[in-house]
C-alpha cells in the first residue's frame, strides 16, 4: 500500500511529518503521533505554514531519503549535474521532476536512479 503522508514547516521553521488536516478558515496542520509518559500513543495537531505543505512522493533518492513535493534534486550527468524541483502536476495526476514525470526515472526497485536531495524550495529559495 502506498504511504500517504505530508510535511510542513511550523512557525519556528521546524519540519513536521504526518497526516495533513485542512479546515476552512484555519492554517493547515500536521497530525503527529507521540508516546505518552504512560507508554500510550497520543496525537497532536500542529499548525504549519500553508505554503510549505508538501506530499510524500512515495519514492526515495539514491541515499534512501524520502522525496517530498518541493524538494530539489541533483541529477548526476555524464558532463554536468543538473538541479530540478519536484512538483505535483494536477492535470496529469503525477509528480514531476523538472519537466518529466518521476516514473520516467524509476529503477526496478521503485527508487530514483542517480538522484539525491540537495535541499528544498522553502529552506533554500535560491536552489
Amino acid at each position: 500500500m502506498r504511504a500517504i503522508k505530508f510535511r510542513g514547516q511550523d512557525e519556528d521553521g521546524k519540519w513536521l511529518y504526518g497526516d495533513l488536516r485542512q479546515r476552512i478558515g484555519y492554517w493547515p496542520a500536521i497530525i503527529e503521533s507521540y508516546c505518552t509518559d504512560e507508554g500510550k500513543v497520543g496525537y497532536r495537531e500542529i499548525a504549519v505554514k500553508e505554503g510549505t505543505v508538501g506530499q510524500f512522493t512515495n519514492l526515495h533518492d539514491m541515499d534512501g531519503m524520502e522525496i517530498y513535493e518541493g524538494d530539489v534534486l541533483m541529477i548526476e550527468g555524464i558532463k554536468t549535474n543538473r538541479y530540478s524541483k519536484v512538483w505535483w502536476n494536477p492535470d496529469k495526476f503525477t509528480f514531476y521532476i523538472g519537466h518529466s514525470p518521476m516514473d520516467a526515472y524509476l529503477r526496478k526497485d521503485g527508487n530514483l536512479c542517480d538522484f539525491c536531495i540537495v535541499g528544498n524550495i522553502y529552506d533554500n529559495p535560491k536552489l
